[in-house]
């Protein structure tokens, strides 16, 4: 591909028709305060088509730059390809995303609370509700399971162990959290099978 960038006037653009991603107001909300303030700082990507440019990536961002009424814009050209090659290109850029580690998220959100004067959801994509819950989410105590009050083990049919144990109400919260995003996660209606899945997974990926 014969890839430049440079300034493009915004009346050039074209939303491409194939467009996967679904429209969201309250994202696209999120998104237009974070283009007034931190001005626009994602490129787009484009291909020559028609006379225009049609937008391989950045189809809602395109559209907020419009309501804004922002004339230029930098776009990344990729050039004359195919629509099967921009539509490739497309599903690349939009689903090679990493995890989000919630403790380090959490950290900084507390951080930029103590030190931005508005509200975190005015300025960051996530309502009140999420915030709080990311605020509010901590790596297990697991020196608190030495507080344990009571250990029955008994030995199943099969070979199988069970082990009862008391914990704190913040332990036992965490613990129930984890369950249903594993369960959510694998689709599993056991939650027994959920702890044994996030359990092996937290060995095997540390």
């Amino acid at each position: 591909m014969d890839i430049t960038y440079r300034k493009e006037k915004v009346a050039n653009l074209t939303p491409a028709v194939w467009n996967y991603k679904e429209n969201d107001l309250y994202q696209k909300e999120k998104l237009k305060s974070n283009i007034q303030m931190n001005g626009f700082l994602q490129n787009i990507v484009v291909r020559p088509l028609d006379g225009n440019y049609e937008v391989v990536d950045g189809n809602h961002r395109l559209e907020v730059l419009q309501e804004l009424g922002i004339k230029d814009v930098m776009v990344c050209d990729v050039g004359e390809i195919s629509k099967e090659k921009a539509m490739l290109i497309s599903i690349n850029l939009n689903e090679t995303r990493f995890d989000t580690d919630r403790y380090k998220l959490s950290s900084l959100l507390k951080e930029l609370d103590t030190y931005f004067d508005e509200s975190l959801d005015d300025i960051v994509p996530f309502d009140g509700e999420e915030i709080d819950d990311l605020i509010n989410t901590k790596e297990a105590e697991w020196e608190s399971l030495n507080d344990i009050k009571e250990e029955d083990i008994t030995e199943h049919d099969g070979g199988f162990n069970t082990i009862s144990i008391q914990v704190k109400d913040d332990v036992y919260e965490l613990w129930a959290k984890w369950c249903k995003r594993v369960v959510d996660e694998t689709d599993s209606t056991s939650k027994g099978y959920a702890f044994e899945y996030a359990i092996t997974k937290l060995m095997v990926d540390g």
